[in-house]
């Protein structure tokens, strides 16, 4: 299946985590698309112009922006942001920093209002050292024949969750289950474009 087929299918079945809390901005990253495809047709109605602050250390910085010109690559991007205002998205490290639960991330969605204007804004943290390990442990699963096909790229991982996350970032009853069929179908995608390069 093409990117574009998958990502429209996977935007008609895309919203609720946890916490997430703002602080300084890092950078914007809210460029439109470029180039004319459906899925960009579908998501080029006017709204609210989209401000991304990343809020990590130096590793997962760099991670989460290759995240997002992942999912830009795919054209996902934009059917997962344009109902959004602000976008921070924060990386913590450190065990001590893995929630209980060992949650890979957590989202957090609710309405803001920042210098007389207001939009949606989505609070995006991951933990580091949970996603490390989630990838390790799939990579022992797959070695002893308990994962049918082999774990993604750390890249692609990345790229993934941050879909995950804000699928829970949508406001139109998204469930988990739709959260990880978002994250799978990007893995799907991302591999498929790099068998082509």
């Amino acid at each position: 299946m093409k990117p574009v087929a998958i990502a429209a299918c996977t935007l008609l079945l895309l919203a609720a985590c946890d916490s997430a809390a703002p602080s300084p901005p890092d950078a914007e990253l809210g460029r439109p698309p470029a180039a004319s495809s459906p899925l960009r047709e579908r998501n080029a109605s006017p709204g609210p112009r989209l401000s991304v602050h990343i809020d990590a250390p130096a590793p997962a910085r760099r991670r989460i922006r290759t995240a997002i010109e992942d999912l830009r690559s795919i054209e996902l991007w934009p059917g997962l942001t344009t109902h959004l205002f602000e976008v921070h998205i924060s990386a913590l490290e450190g065990a001590s920093n893995v929630p209980e639960d060992e949650h890979l991330a957590d989202a957090f969605y609710r309405p803001r209002v920042v210098r007389h204007s207001s939009g949606r804004y989505c609070g995006i943290r991951f933990y580091s050292k949970a996603m490390r390990d989630d990838l390790v442990r799939q990579r022992i699963y797959r070695a002893e024949g308990r994962l049918a096909e082999d774990p993604p790229s750390v890249r692609h991982f990345w790229a993934a969750v941050l879909a995950h996350e804000l699928t829970h970032c949508r406001n139109d009853g998204s469930d988990e289950a739709t959260a990880l069929r978002v994250e799978g179908n990007v893995v799907d995608a991302l591999q498929e474009q790099a068998v082509r390069r």
